[in-house]
């Protein structure tokens, strides 16, 4: 009796499919993966936003007037700000007064539920925080 060597047509469907079907979970893992990781570079871009504000402060009489929206070049404002904001997968909020500031960035991987914010009053960032007006301001339901 002759034993045909290889696999059946449907052997091979059948793996295929596995194939499919594993390469796909792994897409949606990656996806995910990749939407925390913009989070986090959101979370590292507006630490850097600070220490732009404090700089900004120190050369302007300790005021954070027109950090939002100066754009006198060697200074450090909103040119550097949008600067970081263009390199960010979400989009900024700022908002300046003589005494005080806030920035804040809706989430990569939940824009409508989680919100970055930091202030001038020296907080961490938040992700149930969003500004109002110079201050982060608790985000209600």
């Amino acid at each position: 009796m002759k034993k045909n060597k290889g696999f059946t047509l449907l052997e091979l469907l059948v793996v295929i499919a596995i194939i499919g079907i594993l390469s796909t979970i792994v897409m949606v893992s990656l996806q995910g993966a990749r939407k925390r990781a913009q989070d986090a570079t959101v979370e590292a871009q507006l630490s850097q936003i600070r220490s732009i504000a404090e700089i900004h402060a120190m050369d302007n009489d300790y005021s954070y007037d027109d950090l939002c929206t100066q754009t006198t070049p060697g200074t450090y404002d909103v040119a550097e700000i949008q600067a970081i904001a263009e390199g960010l997968p979400t989009t900024l909020t700022c908002n300046d007064g003589a005494a005080a500031y806030c920035v804040s960035a809706p989430s990569v991987s939940d824009p409508d539920n989680k919100i970055y914010c930091l202030d001038s009053t020296g907080g961490s960032m938040s992700s149930d925080q969003e500004c109002s007006g110079t201050a982060c301001a608790a985000i209600t339901p």
